[in-house]
């Protein structure tokens, strides 16, 4: 079937379980939450009773890794993310996917306007991250914005 994902003494709920297993049943719960789905609705349809998602959820029950890959495909979550210990610092929201989506089919468009309106925004991104020592491309777009104002 897959590989077990499962750890010595895992046999039974665990009261202390491991830090991985905590944190894999963790996730396997929180992208569920997240994603709005119950246990019942998440176990309808990957084709798991309830009480499955639930043993998962508490480490009553080890989980292959066919499995977590399913739960990951359907709730529209890297696998990665899953397995992932802690919190991403660099994960986005569902709305700043879907403008980096926007912004690498446009870069991937081959229109060189795209492109070269992508690489300034880029250019300005990094520029902005300077802080108080603007580097000269943001200066310049700036100095731009201030003249407009002023006309």
């Amino acid at each position: 079937m897959g590989q077990l994902l499962q750890f010595p003494g895992m046999a039974k709920k665990l009261d202390n379980p491991p830090n991985r297993i905590r944190e894999l049943r963790i996730a396997i719960g929180k992208q569920r939450r997240g994603k709005a789905y119950t246990q019942v609705e998440l176990g309808e349809a990957l084709g798991y009773a309830h009480q499955q998602i639930g043993r998962w959820e508490t480490g009553e029950r080890p989980i292959y890794d066919v499995q977590l890959r399913r739960i990951a495909d359907f709730l529209g979550v890297p696998l990665a993310q899953m397995l992932t210990t802690k919190d991403n610092p660099y994960s986005l929201s569902d709305e700043e996917q879907e403008v980096v989506d926007s912004v690498l089919a446009a870069m991937r468009s081959g229109d060189e306007r795209a492109v070269a309106m992508m690489r300034h925004v880029a250019e300005g991104a990094r520029s902005y991250d300077a802080g108080p020592a603007q580097k000269p491309a943001l200066r310049d777009v700036n100095a731009k914005d201030d003249q407009k104002n002023r006309a």
